[in-house]
């Protein structure tokens, strides 16, 4: 296995374990049942994903294990802002659940609401392994691609429309 990938599997251990302390530590609670529900939602789609996309395209994981440095500035400027939130939502989901601010919700809300968060993590992976779209060097390379005339949403041909 490449030092990439062995950095990339780092970071995303690392970075789920930086989640689970947020959630913990701001809900003040470590049986906070949908906190654990919700990472093994996130660790069972790393799982999933590292055994799927690793065999298939080691290259892809490799390649996020490292900032590029062609990145567009409106790219990092836009990564920069995203994280905010990406931050954020645990540290509020957890100050929510310790000082009550939100009324209870019913259990199949909370169970829908968790599906809904599996199925978004769903069309992110099946993104990476069917279409190779996470992959900066092959959107460059595409993009001198003709566009689709014959369908109604004339997108680049790699896209399968």
């Amino acid at each position: 296995m490449s030092r990439l990938i062995v950095k990339r599997l780092v970071q995303v251990t690392v970075g789920t374990l930086v989640l689970a302390g947020m959630l913990f530590a701001s809900s003040g609670r470590i049986d906070w049942v949908w906190a654990w529900a919700y990472l093994a939602v996130s660790i069972g789609v790393l799982a999933i994903n590292t055994m799927i996309i690793l065999p298939r395209n080691p290259e892809l994981i490799a390649e996020r294990a490292e900032a590029k440095v062609n990145t567009k500035s409106w790219d990092r400027t836009f990564t920069k802002i995203a994280i905010v939130p990406y931050f954020a939502a645990p540290l509020i989901a957890g100050f929510d659940v310790r000082f009550r601010w939100s009324p209870q919700f019913p259990l199949a809300t909370q169970l829908v609401a968790l599906v809904i968060v599996a199925a978004g993590y769903g069309l992110v992976s099946w993104a990476m392994v069917s279409k190779g779209l996470f992959e900066s060097r092959r959107i460059e390379a595409t993009r001198s691609l003709p566009l689709v005339h014959t369908n109604t949403c004339a997108i680049p041909a790699m896209l399968e429309c």
